[in-house]
């Protein structure tokens, strides 16, 4: 499997491709980054701050979702990472994960607003604007003069050896409880989908009931 720098930030081909639609593309750029990308790392950040294991799962993978729709393989590898390690409980990790995730969101913005300048036919600069994405109070974003930058945690919070994440065996298991409960009473089954069905602006996980 290729690293996450082996990967493209975005592939535009392969969008349009699956969008089948240019102009779509385009308008789901825009939504992504001004929408999709900062809401979820909005919700992100509150729940690395409080530790929250199942809203940092739930988040990373919602960004995943959307970002496989745009062709930002980055940005979905590393959520898919993050994802991962929640439900591995390999808590040791979340925080480089996480920095890891919001470097390639940066990079992803800038990427973003390099093919909306080259549609729009104007220059391309980097400026403080790509740096403009939510972070959690622990972490610093370290930018030099020529617009390098990184993500340093300076503030390890203490984790929790008592409030582990739930595995992705406890979830499915939770999963078939609430089937079981559910089901005997109104005979109805439960579907999980787990990916978004169609392009959205915001991509987001729903459950549905329907009749046996």
């Amino acid at each position: 499997m290729p690293t996450i720098e082996e990967l493209p930030i975005l592939d535009k081909e392969k969008a349009i491709e699956y969008l089948g639609d240019e102009s779509l593309f385009f308008s789901m750029m825009e939504s992504f980054e001004d929408i999709t990308m900062r809401k979820n790392l909005i919700d992100l950040k509150i729940a690395i701050e409080e530790l929250d294991y199942p809203s940092i799962r739930a988040y990373s993978h919602s960004l995943k979702g959307a970002a496989s729709y745009l062709g930002a393989d980055r940005v979905y590898r590393a959520a898919e990472i993050l994802q991962f390690d929640i439900e591995k409980q390999k808590t040791e990790n979340i925080f480089d994960d996480y920095a890891t995730l919001i470097h390639q969101c940066i990079m992803l913005k800038r990427k973003i607003r390099s093919e909306l300048c080259i549609k729009a036919r104007i220059p391309f600069r980097y400026d403080e604007t790509d740096f403009n994405v939510p972070l959690s109070k622990d972490f610093k974003l370290l930018i030099n003069p020529a617009g390098d930058f990184e993500i340093k945690l300076f503030k390890k919070p203490r984790l929790s050896k008592t409030d582990l994440p739930m595995r992705k065996s406890d979830y499915d298991e939770q999963l078939l409880s609430t089937k079981e409960q559910v089901s005997p009473i109104i005979d109805l089954s439960l579907i999980h989908i787990s990916e978004p069905t169609r392009p959205e602006r915001i991509s987001y996980a729903v459950f549905c009931l329907k009749k046996k």
